[in-house]
This record gives C-alpha cells, sequence and structure tokens, in this order.
C-alpha cells in the first residue's frame, strides 16, 4: 500500500490527469494535433486514433469556441476528480472494521437521543438567560463582559458563534423575516448537544487504558446515561465543563504515552478552556494534582530507597522510604488544607461582611495582575528570543546532537508504537508487562546504538568544550541539569517524574502561548459605543483580562457561605442511583477490579471519582447538573469492569459456535454451580467447627475426628471444583441487561416522554412548565389574527416575571418589562404577564385588578415548579449550615413522603416499594405542588381569551 503511495506521488500530476481523462471513456478524450500525437506514447497514440477523423481543414478557433473548450476541459478535470474522490471515500468506507463500525453507531446513537426533540421543553430560568445574553452577544460583541454570575465567558462565545452562524443562514435563505424566527428553544441547545455527542467520543482515544471494548462500553454508556443525556440538552455550562475536564484527562494520558507536541498544548487549551467555563475548576485541581503529588511522592521513593540499601533489603527499603515521604507529604498536605480552609473561610467571611470594601480591593489587585502578567510575558518573550539566539550561535555539539537523537528515537519509537497499538493491549497484568518489556527493550537498543554514534563524536566534542570561556560554563551545565537527573532515574518504577524532566522548554513556551491567546480571546472585552462597558481596546484587554483573573474565584468564595440549594451531604448519594443503576453497581464492581488488578490509570479513575464525591458533597453549592462531574469517572469505572465480561461473553459465544454447546447449558450451569457452592459452604462450616470442638476431647473419639476432618476436606475440595470464574461473564451481562433496563427506561421518560415533568423528576430539579410555551403560541395567533404577524402586540411584564419571557418576547418590540400594574394612567397593553399577588408596590395582579376592575380577563397558570425536597434533615436550633429549608428527613421521606406519620421512622418494606413505584410509574415521593405561578392577563376584544 505504501509502495504504490509513493508511486502514485511521484506520477507527474499531468499524467495522471492524462489517464483519468483517457479511461473515463472515448468521449473524455481530447482531439490532438498531430505533432502532438507523435510525441504521445503508443499505448496513448492508439487510442486516439479510434477517434472519428478531423476536417481536413480546421477553420480558425473564435474566442467563444476556445472559452467553451477550456469551460469542457474544467469540467471534464472537475468530474474526474469529483470521482476518484468518490471512489477513494467508498473505498475507505467499505475498509472500515467492525470496532469502527460500532464506533459510528455509538456516536450516531448519541447524536440521534441528543438532537430528537430538542425543543420539546421550554427553557429553563437559566437557560433563557444564556441563550438571550448569547443572541445579544452576536448581535453586539461589544455587550458583553465576563460576569461570574452567569459563569462563561466560554458558554456566551460558543453559543453567540451557534448563534452569528444561524443569522447568516437565515439572511440567505429567508429574505425579510420578521424577528428571527431560526433562532429557537432547539437551535439554541444546539451547542450543548454537540458537546455532548463530544463526550461520546471522547473514550476512542482511551482504547489502551480502558480496552478495545471498554472504551466502546464507556462510550455507550455515556450515550445513554439519563444524567449525561439530559444535560446534553440542556443550556448550561456544565456539559462543556464536563468536555473539558475529559479531554485534559485524554490530552494528559495520550502526552504521557507518545510525547507529542499537539497532546501537551490540547492539554493546556483543555484546561485554559475549562477555566473559562466554570469555576469549579479550582476544585477539579484539587483532585488532578492531589493525585499528581501521590504519585511523584510514590516514585520519588525509589530514589530515597537507595539510601537505606546498606542496612536494608531492596523491599525494605523501599518500604521505609514510601512510609517516610507519605508520612511527611501527609502532615504537609494536612497542614496546608487546614490552613486553606481556615483562610478561605475567613475571606468568605470577610467578603459577606464587607463587599463594598472587597470590590475595591479586588479591583486593584485585577489591575497589579494584568501589569505583571504583561511584564512577564515580555520578559518570557525576551528570555525564548535569548534562547534561540544562544542555541543558534553558542550552541553545545554534545547537546545538539543528543537533543537530534532523541528526536530521532521518539520519532522511531513513535512509528514502531502506533504500528503496535492494537496489538501490544491485553486488559491484564501480563498484557501491561509485555507492553513494558516492549518499550523498554526497544529503548535500550536505541539507547546504546546512539552511545555508540556519541562515543565517535567524543573528540570533537571535547575539543569544543575547551573553547567555552568561564563564564558559560554554568550556562552549559544547567542545559544538561535535567538530562543528568533523569538519567538517573528508574524508566519501569520512575515514568512519572522522567516525564516531567523530559519536557522541553519549546513544548512549554508554545503551551503557554497558546493558553495565554485562548485565555485572552475569550476574556477581552470588545470596545463600542459610549455606553459599553469600555471604549477603547487596551482598556478592554485591562478590565477583561482582570475580570478573568480574579473574578471568577471571587465570586466563587463569596458563594460558599451562600450555599446555594441548601442540599445535605448525602444529596448525591440519593440523587445518582435513582437514575444510573447500571453505572453504580458496575462502578462499584469496577473499582474492586481496579483494586485487584490496578494499573495507574485505574488508580485514577478511583482517586477521580472519591475525590469528586467527596469535595462536591462538601461544597457549599450543590444542584442536580454537578452530578455529571462525579459520574464521569464512575462511568469509565463500570466500563473497567464490563470489558471482561464483555470480552468474556465474546468467547462463550465463539465457543457455541465453534463447539456446539448449548446456550442454556451455558446459562444454567452458573446458577447450579452457585448453588452447589453454597451447599458446600453450608456443610463446610459446621463439619469444621465440629472437628474444633471434638479436639478438645479425649482421645478416644479422636477417630470420629478424623472422619469429620476428611469430610470437611472433601467439602472444601468441592467448593474449590465449583468456582464461578468461567461462568462470571454470562452473570455479569445478564445483571448488567437487567440494570440497564430501568436506566434507559428512566432516561427516555426523563428526556422524551415527560421532558418538563420537574415534581416528578429529581434529576430535573426545576423546570419551566409548558403552559409558557402554551401562552406565547396564543400571543403570537394574537398578533397574526390583529397585525398580521408583524410582532407589533403590546405587552406588559410584571416585576419578577422577566425570566424567561425576556427570551421568549425577543422579538416583540412593543413588550415593557416591569410594567406598573397598579397604576391606572399606565401605558394600556393588549395582554399582560403578572405576578399572581406580593409584589412591594402592587405590580401584580391584585393591584391590576384594583386600577382596572373592568375590561379585562385574566387567569393564572403554572409558570416553574420542582422536586420536593422533603429529604433535607429535620430542622435543628444549633445547626450552622446554611439551609434554603428543612424536611422530614430522609429515612421518613422514602418511606411516606412528605407528610410523614408522627414519630415515623425508615421502613425498608415500604420505602422499597416507594422506589419501586417511583421507578415504573413516575409515582411522586413527595409534594408535587410546589410551583411558581404567573397571571396570563387579556384585553377584552382580543381574538384570545386568558382561558
Amino acid at each position: 500500500m505504501k509502495a504504490r503511495r509513493r508511486s502514485q506521488r511521484n506520477t507527474p500530476r499531468d499524467q495522471r490527469i492524462g489517464d483519468g481523462l483517457v479511461l473515463s471513456g472515448g468521449a473524455a478524450a481530447l482531439p490532438m494535433s498531430s505533432a502532438a500525437r507523435a510525441s504521445t506514447p503508443e499505448g496513448f497514440a492508439s487510442s486516439v486514433s479510434e477517434l472519428p477523423p478531423s476536417p481536413t481543414t480546421e477553420p480558425a478557433a473564435t474566442e467563444t469556441q476556445t472559452r467553451a473548450n477550456g469551460a469542457r476541459d474544467a469540467l471534464l478535470l472537475a468530474a474526474g476528480r469529483l470521482g476518484d474522490g468518490l471512489r477513494a471515500t467508498g473505498q475507505r468506507i467499505r475498509n472500515l472494521s467492525i470496532e469502527q463500525w460500532l464506533w459510528i453507531a455509538v456516536i450516531l446513537l448519541g447524536a440521534v437521543l441528543r438532537f430528537w426533540g430538542l425543543g420539546d421543553k421550554p427553557l429553563h430560568h437559566d437557560e433563557s438567560m444564556h441563550a438571550y445574553f448569547s443572541l445579544i452577544f452576536a448581535e453586539n460583541p461589544s455587550s458583553y463582559s465576563y460576569d461570574p454570575l452567569l459563569h462563561g465567558p466560554f458558554q456566551f462565545h460558543a453559543e453567540g458563534l451557534m448563534f452569528a452562524i444561524i443569522l447568516v443562514l437565515q439572511h440567505i435563505f429567508v429574505p425579510n423575516p420578521v424577528g428571527n424566527p431560526w433562532i429557537n428553544d432547539t437551535t439554541a441547545r444546539f451547542v450543548p448537544a454537540l458537546f455532548g455527542i463530544g463526550i461520546v467520543a471522547l473514550p476512542f482515544w482511551l482504547r489502551r487504558e480502558l480496552g478495545r471494548v471498554g472504551a466502546l462500553v464507556a462510550a455507550f454508556l455515556l450515550a445513554v446515561s439519563p444524567s449525561f443525556v439530559y444535560f446534553s440538552r440542556f443550556l448550561r455550562e456544565d456539559i462543556y465543563f464536563n468536555f473539558f475536564m475529559f479531554l485534559m484527562v485524554v490530552c494528559a494520558i495520550r502526552y504521557a504515552r507518545e510525547r507529542r507536541m499537539r497532546w501537551f498544548v490540547g492539554l493546556f487549551a483543555a484546561t485554559i478552556l475549562a477555566y473559562a467555563t466554570f469555576e469549579g475548576i479550582f476544585l477539579t485541581f484539587v483532585i488532578f494534582f492531589s493525585f499528581l503529588a501521590v504519585l511523584l511522592v510514590w516514585e520519588l521513593a525509589h530514589s530515597l530507597a537507595r539510601a537505606f540499601a546498606p542496612a536494608f533489603t531492596e523491599r525494605e527499603s523501599l518500604l521505609v522510604s514510601r512510609l517516610a515521604l507519605f508520612l511527611l507529604f501527609g502532615a504537609i498536605a494536612a497542614g496546608a488544607a487546614y490552613i486553606a480552609l481556615h483562610k478561605m473561610n475567613e475571606l468568605a467571611t470577610y467578603i459577606a461582611t464587607n463587599t463594598t470594601k472587597t470590590d475595591v480591593q479586588v479591583q486593584q489587585l485585577e489591575n497589579t495582575s494584568v501589569a505583571l502578567l504583561l511584564y512577564g510575558s515580555i520578559v518570557i518573550a525576551l528570555l525564548v528570543i535569548g534562547t534561540l539566539l544562544w542555541q543558534m550561535y553558542r550552541d553545545d555539539p554534545r547537546s545538539r546532537y543528543g537533543a537530534e537523537a532523541s528526536g530521532r528515537y521518539a520519532e522511531e519509537y513513535d512509528e514502531e508504537y502506533s504500528g503496535h497499538e492494537f496489538h501490544t493491549h491485553e486488559d491484564d497484568a501480563e498484557g501491561e508487562h509485555q507492553h513494558a518489556h516492549f518499550a523498554h527493550e526497544h529503548h535500550e537498543h536505541q539507547h546504546a546504538h546512539f552511545a555508540h554514534e556519541y562515543h565517535g563524536h567524543e573528540h570533537h566534542e571535547h575539543h569544543d568544550e575547551a573553547y567555552l570561556d568561564e563564564d558559560e560554563w554554568p550556562l552549559a551545565q544547567r542545559r544538561t541539569l535535567f538530562a543528568r537527573l533523569r538519567d538517573r532515574l528508574d524508566p519501569d518504577k520512575q515514568p512519572f517524574l522522567r516525564l516531567l524532566l523530559g519536557i522541553s522548554w519549546v513544548k512549554w513556551f508554545v503551551a503557554f502561548v497558546v493558553a495565554w491567546m485562548v485565555f485572552a480571546v475569550l476574556y477581552w472585552i470588545v470596545p463600542g459605543d459610549a455606553n459599553s462597558t469600555v471604549s477603547s481596546w487596551g482598556q478592554g484587554f485591562q478590565v477583561g483580562i482582570g475580570r478573568g483573573l480574579w473574578q471568577g474565584l471571587y465570586y466563587w468564595l463569596e458563594q460558599q457561605h451562600v450555599a446555594r440549594g441548601g442540599q445535605p451531604w448525602y444529596y448525591y448519594l440519593l440523587l445518582i442511583p435513582l437514575y444510573e443503576q447500571l453505572a453504580v453497581v458496575f462502578g462499584i464492581a469496577g473499582i474492586v477490579y481496579s483494586l485487584f488488578r490496578p494499573t495507574r490509570f485505574r488508580i485514577f479513575l478511583i482517586w477521580w471519582f472519591l475525590g469528586s464525591l467527596a469535595i462536591y458533597s462538601w461544597a457549599g453549592e450543590k444542584m442536580p447538573w454537578l452530578s455529571i462531574h462525579i459520574l464521569l469517572p464512575l462511568m469509565l469505572l463500570a466500563a473497567v469492569a464490563l470489558d471482561p465480561v464483555v470480552r468474556g461473553c465474546m468467547r462463550v459465544i465463539a465457543r457455541v459456535a465453534h463447539d456446539g454447546v448449548p446456550v442454556s447449558t451455558l446459562l444454567l450451569r452458573p446458577i447450579g454451580r452457585a448453588a452447589s457452592s453454597i451447599a458446600a459452604l453450608v456443610v463446610l462450616l459446621p463439619a469444621l467447627g465440629g472437628v474444633a470442638a471434638l479436639s478438645r476431647r479425649n482421645e478416644g473419639l479422636r477417630p470420629r475426628a478424623t472422619d469429620l476432618r476428611d469430610r470437611a476436606d472433601s467439602r472444601y475440595a468441592m467448593l474449590r471444583a465449583t468456582s464461578l470464574k468461567p461462568h462470571v461473564p454470562l452473570l455479569g451481562a445478564l445483571a448488567a441487561l437487567v440494570l440497564l433496563v430501568p436506566m434507559l427506561y428512566g432516561m427516555l421518560t426523563l428526556t422524551q416522554k415527560d421532558a418538563a415533568n420537574a415534581p416528578h423528576e429529581m434529576m430535573v430539579y426545576v423546570q419551566t412548565w409548558t403552559d409558557v410555551t402554551k401562552i406565547m403560541n396564543r400571543i403570537q395567533y394574537a398578533d397574526q389574527m390583529m397585525y398580521h404577524g408583524q410582532h407589533k402586540i403590546r405587552i406588559g411584564v410584571g416585576p419578577g416575571m422577566e425570566w424567561p419571557f425576556y427570551w421568549y418576547l425577543r422579538d416583540y418590540p412593543n413588550a415593557v418589562f416591569g410594567y406598573q400594574a397598579h397604576d391606572p394612567n399606565a401605558q394600556p397593553m393588549d395582554v399582560l404577564i403578572l405576578q399572581p399577588a406580593g409584589d412591594t408596590y402592587g405590580n401584580d395582579a391584585q393591584g391590576f385588578a384594583t386600577a382596572h376592575p373592568t375590561g379585562y380577563s385574566m387567569k393564572e397558570y403554572v409558570l416553574r415548579w420542582w422536586w420536593s425536597e422533603d429529604y433535607k434533615p429535620v430542622y435543628t436550633p444549633n445547626s450552622s449550615t446554611a439551609q434554603w429549608g428543612f424536611g422530614v428527613g430522609v429515612g421518613s421521606y422514602l418511606s411516606y413522603g412528605s407528610n410523614p406519620p408522627p414519630n415515623a421512622k425508615f421502613n425498608l418494606g415500604r420505602a422499597t416499594g416507594r422506589l419501586w413505584a417511583w421507578l415504573w410509574t413516575r409515582q411522586e415521593l413527595g409534594d408535587p405542588h410546589g410551583s411558581t405561578d404567573f397571571v396570563f392577563v387579556v384585553r377584552d376584544g382580543l381574538p384570545i381569551s386568558a382561558k
């Protein structure tokens, strides 16, 4: 294949084009002059000779004919290229493997689940804000500046870009539209749906760590997960952050394996994008960097163990060094965590009580930081320029040769490594050992080869070193310091340390530049008119970059005492199992499997999951959309457990196909063996107890004790003989299928069947009800009947009703927000949307009815409603945690609902029955009547009514 491609590349372009024209048939061949015919190859000339003879006397070609011939030639050439491209595409499709087709199928499944009925439910309160401000940003880029209240700025840039593309297409295909008909609830959710598909695809780059089957399983679980599907159809920043967090992990692992620039730069870019998406990146940093710190200490122990070598054995010295380092690291980490938490609590309290003062202090900090960042960037640029000049004119030949050799080694190793990508992986210790042995042998071979070449240049290198000035020696030594340290490390036992010391300054610099450019583009404020936030590009840089550096952390600290949502610590332990049954069961199995058969990646997944569960349960704000950050590593752990299960089932299928073993036998045998094992265990334990009792009696009963001991030994042998190991894959697959059924049913119910049914879905939390869509359809109909669809209907929106109606009334210029409903002299409106009651100044439905007793009709509708939160703990007077209400306790809630009887206790039977009823019929667990309402008011004489 490679030889054929090289021959095609070496073939002149004109010759290839000519071949294509001749092979396309005689009609595609062009007339040739006699001189040209004489100069052509024999075979080509023979094909041309078969054409009809041309007239003896040819008239002079006109300019029109010349242009026509040129157009025909261009058309034939384009047709030939198109045909070649289609044939090549068809060949690539035919060459796709079964694994590749499965990946395509899983990604398509994820796409269908995320885009089907994407606009069926109205926009949530937060969604409406994100969509509205993104649309304003698309229409006027100077209107946006980073505000941590709404998170970002990435989501507004991404959503604004999508809206800008849609507006351009709308302008092309819809002449003179009224408003923006292509901007709606469906198109507003395009971006999160696309990122949800990206999350499904990312396990493809973890096939070596998860296994080829395990990666597919992980992609499938992410594709059908109720939580991931739901929040991929939800316009919030969490799905973007989850994607970038996952991308950080993928880039880090791929770079550790391949050492390629693109993965290192991708790691930094993904980190900046995650930072620019959600302030939860600070929690992610704690989890990731703590694992890297533990890994660093683990590997440093090998170096420290050498100091204990004379007094201890190798294993003892390693144990002592690890204990010493981990005790030291634990003490330092505990002290740092205590100080950090204490300072954070102090800062949060200080900010809450001195907000005005801290705002000024943070503004000063922003200005100082921007100046330091600019000067620091200039210094780094000068250092890089100086280093490049130094390498150009004063470079050490030995270092230069070593760098070239290292580059050649990396390229050769990458080529050979990539060639073994699908052949070196086995999801067990033996496969990993074989891969490490292959890499080590390759490394040793290359090292010996380069050492031989290096010694051949030894005399020349010493000659160059003799001409170095005395002041230049320290600089030359510093250039090789990291290399010398790296050479002292064990490549098998200290790969992480070798990785860190092997990253060149060029990669650090390129990654810094890319990260800095991404950060500046996202936070830089575009200047506008006098009403804009900034008036110049320089001011936009200073204000935008300063806010980007500190406002996210400042807002996060400010919110810690707010504890938005007021959820208890067990919130996620209740929420996640309600929807992710398969992920929970096999995720726990994956933890156990990973502990018994550990790799660094599996241990990292355990650390990631447990750290996320702990830190998000500790954080003040707990919301359902944050659960996907806990679920992501759990999904990967479930894939780790399911990988051997699926591969085992594939071996069983192969056995059935090859040996003709009945499937019923394979399915019934595990149950029989399990029953025999349990029976053997039941007999074994009393036998062992009898042996122990009889051993304490007189010698006369010794023969009987011996008989019982022999019987126990035989039962123990039978127990071992009835091992379940050969049948674990079938049992595991059966359990997975059983758990997959409620998971899929819950996903379809949550996202398709009843997507806005918040009182029956804990994952929904709070949701705009379809009454909003119903009222908007009436307003649209009235405008069509009264003003021919020109959006001229007059609409009044009272205080407290701004969201989501800012979004839904975006194309109605006569909509007045903050309408003074109590004022009888206020501008008359055709329809109004007001609070039922409770406005401080009477601008609600009651105030309007008092001011306008006649001429209008009105009716109350549901604006948004929510899941009952009576699972919260019972009120205690000494509770120091900020709470948004209290409940009856999780045990009473699960057993009896929102109104348990006096002195009710947790009842397992009742709780199980109620959970089962909710799982299949969505029977509410608590009070379903919590809602926020609005009143729709209609002027008499309109073609619609309020009722």
